[in-house]
């Protein structure tokens, strides 16, 4: 028996004599006067709540021995936390800050970003899955109105659990391992091919996330269809055995979206049905009603998509081609593999060669600050081409590098340049690097991928040995 149990045996001991004492010679004696009996009663009292309080403190005790200091979310593990540093509930998070974009402004002004929710067709399986738990996938073209179809059924179904959003690929294995208790949680992947990658997510991390059976926890992921297909592919051809390709370098990432399926893979059109067309004239907002009569998508029209590309290809002046070429230096970034936020310095470095010809060697153009916060600058109110983050990095829209990835805007057609995947492998990270040598080998450029996992093969990553077993 330890010290702290001996001592609190004596105390009790104690605390019992105390009450027993007064007690007993109440009983026993006789004659005593009012006083005498109220002052025995009292000590009785006194010495019983001891016995209470000693309880009391012994379950706290107990209860406190079993808190463990992994009940705290380790630092730069996941984004928005509160105060007390514990994740915020779903009902507390702005839709803006997890990926819903904003709609575009009117003559009318509104006090909201966002217009009334239309329901979409797969609303029904959504709710379904997000009430069973585990995984459920929302996928579609950017700007389709995936985010904002999540967000809102985790609002309706889950609003008092607790919102992970995970601020690195690592991040929910770092979670876990550290002994954490994932529980009456919603996981956020938006952008589920940024979580994909060596050290990620993989079907391992999702079943002890969400194990078969247990609804308390629902990892809710959006990807865009370009990314679902090539994953898609890749599990295709990973069964059929045939000849490398994606699917032996991508294997648990074909995996784990291979066994998403049914009603738990939810596809969210570009274009909206009858029904949902009937829905959104019912709401009443202009902006809505606006998206209605024109000839693209309605979602991607309220998140002014078509304007975002407008801006980006047509114009005019030194203050749009600075601009210009800041934008497709973030896109073919992306379109190389490097999936996390951009430095400004590597943008500085690689925005010169997409000037216009007779741009390209002026000594007036705009400063890169001028520049990047043309490309910031909301459009219509709504999305910019480039998004801020913190430390002064820069990410290209989703929809910029979908329309791009389908032959459209000023980089259709055109492969992205070899300076580029030579000065993102100057500066990546062996994460970064597989992922790119994946990205480059998708696009037959085998020699870059051969580099890039040489790079993180000698940083000590497994992933990029073995690929490279694989590739020579």
């Amino acid at each position: 028996m330890s010290v702290r149990r001996w001592v609190r045996w004596i105390v009790v001991a104690v605390l019992a004599v105390a009450v027993a004492v007064p007690v007993v010679s109440f009983l026993v004696k006789e004659g005593l006067d009012r006083a005498e009996k109220i002052t025995s009663i009292g000590f009785g009292l006194v010495g019983a709540a001891g016995l209470v309080a000693n309880w009391c403190m012994t379950r706290l005790g107990r209860k406190l021995d079993t808190i463990r200091p992994a009940e705290s979310v380790p630092p730069g593990c996941l984004l928005y936390l509160h105060d007390d540093g514990q994740p915020p509930l779903v009902k507390q998070v702005d839709p803006l800050d997890v990926g819903v974009k904003p709609a575009i402004d009117t003559a009318n002004g509104h006090d909201r970003d966002l217009p009334p929710y239309v329901s979409r067709a797969g609303d029904d399986d959504l709710e379904w899955a997000i009430a069973e738990g585990g995984i459920v996938l929302l996928h579609g073209r950017a700007a389709a109105g995936k985010s904002r179809s999540a967000f809102e059924a985790i609002g309706r179904l889950r609003p008092h659990h607790r919102l992970l959003i995970p601020a690195h690929p690592g991040a929910l294995r770092e979670l876990i391992d550290t002994g954490y208790p994932v529980g009456d949680a919603v996981v956020w992947l938006d952008d589920l091919e940024r979580f994909l990658t060596p050290g990620g997510v993989d079907q391992a991390l999702l079943q002890r996330l969400c194990p078969s059976g247990r609804a308390d926890v629902v990892v809710v992921a959006t990807i865009r269809d370009e990314e679902l297909s090539r994953l898609d592919h890749a599990a295709v051809r990973g069964r059929e055995g045939t000849e490398l390709t994606t699917a032996g370098l991508d294997e648990a990432a074909a995996k784990l979206v291979a066994q998403i399926r049914g009603r738990r893979r939810i596809r969210v059109g570009q274009h909206l049905t009858g029904s949902e067309r009937t829905t959104a004239e019912a709401t009443g907002d202009d902006r809505i009603a606006a998206a209605l009569t024109v000839g693209v998508g309605f979602a991607e029209y309220l998140a002014a998509g078509p304007a975002m590309m407008r801006r980006w290809s047509v114009g005019d002046g030194p203050l749009f081609e600075v601009g210009q070429a800041l934008i497709s230096a973030g896109v073919d970034c992306r379109r190389a593999g490097y999936t996390d936020p951009i430095p400004r310095d590597l943008l500085a470095k690689l925005y010169r060669p997409y000037l216009s010809p007779a741009w390209r060697h002026r000594a007036d153009l705009p400063t890169i600050s001028e520049g990047l916060a043309w490309a910031c600058e909301r459009v219509l109110g709504a999305s910019s081409c480039l998004l801020p983050h913190d430390g002064d990095t820069y990410t290209a829209s989703d929809y910029l590098l979908d329309r791009t990835t389908t032959d459209q805007g000023p980089l259709a057609t055109t492969p992205v340049p070899d300076r580029v995947w030579a000065t993102l492998l100057a500066i990546a990270t062996p994460r970064q690097a597989v992922n790119i040598g994946l990205r480059a080998y998708a696009t037959q450029r085998t020699d870059t991928a051969e580099h890039a996992w040489r790079i993180a093969a000698d940083a000590g990553d497994t992933e990029a040995m073995n690929n490279l077993g694989g590739l020579l």
